[in-house]
């Protein structure tokens, strides 16, 4: 007997809660709305950045939602992100985009089998001492400014990075507006580098897959 609130949440479909009374057996009736499978989070305080990601994502998935750090407030809790079967969070230049309890949301959102591309010039500066960039994300930080026009390039055997032709962040049609990014190193085996920088540093990496579990 007592009030409580049941709470019911599933990939695809919204976190549902609702206030019961128990005083003996019920049934009780929970909709949940269905979601896009995919999450954009814009956590960099430009919301004019999201059109850069809109141009890849109108051709590649069915469909997907948008929150705009700056305009919805902060996604900082799991229910956020949870119905959502990939989450891509961006933070732009922005070093200290994600908070302890958006860190906490997304190390509970992977532990359930979510899927997450975090993407920022200085993601990793700003992570660099922090459990999720270690524990969660196995990455190190090797430095925080690489020259920006220096080339990327696809690694090898990787299946992402296999075959993909050097490229360059600047002077393309992009944002144009990454001018101190970091280098990565792989915290331990769960993380395979993508993507690396083409210095004469050759452990420089651009992007890291993480498969853990």
């Amino acid at each position: 007997h007592g009030k409580y609130t049941l709470m019911a949440r599933s990939r695809r479909f919204g976190v549902t809660r609702q206030p019961v009374e128990l005083t003996g057996d019920i049934a009780s009736k929970l909709e949940m709305p269905p979601v896009q499978p995919l999450l954009l989070v814009n956590a960099s305080n430009e919301p004019g950045l999201s059109q850069y990601y809109a141009r890849i994502l109108a051709g590649s998935v069915s469909g997907y939602d948008t929150h705009e750090v700056s305009v919805h407030g902060a996604m900082d809790n799991i229910d956020g992100v949870y119905p959502y079967e990939t989450v891509v969070w961006f933070t732009g230049k922005a070093a200290n985009a994600l908070s302890d309890n958006a860190q906490k949301a997304l190390t509970e959102y992977l532990a359930g089998g979510g899927r997450l591309l975090l993407s920022g010039q200085d993601i990793s500066t700003g992570l660099a001492n922090s459990a999720f960039f270690k524990n969660t994300l196995h990455a190190t930080l090797v430095s925080a400014s690489v020259a920006p026009k220096t080339a990327l390039q696809g690694i090898g055997g990787d299946p992402i990075g296999h075959g993909l032709v050097p490229f360059s962040l600047q002077e393309g049609n992009g944002a144009n507006n990454q001018v101190t990014p970091d280098a990565l190193g792989a915290a331990d085996a769960k993380a395979s580098p993508i993507l690396r920088w083409q210095t004469t540093i050759f452990n420089r990496y651009a992007a890291l897959r993480i498969q853990d579990g």
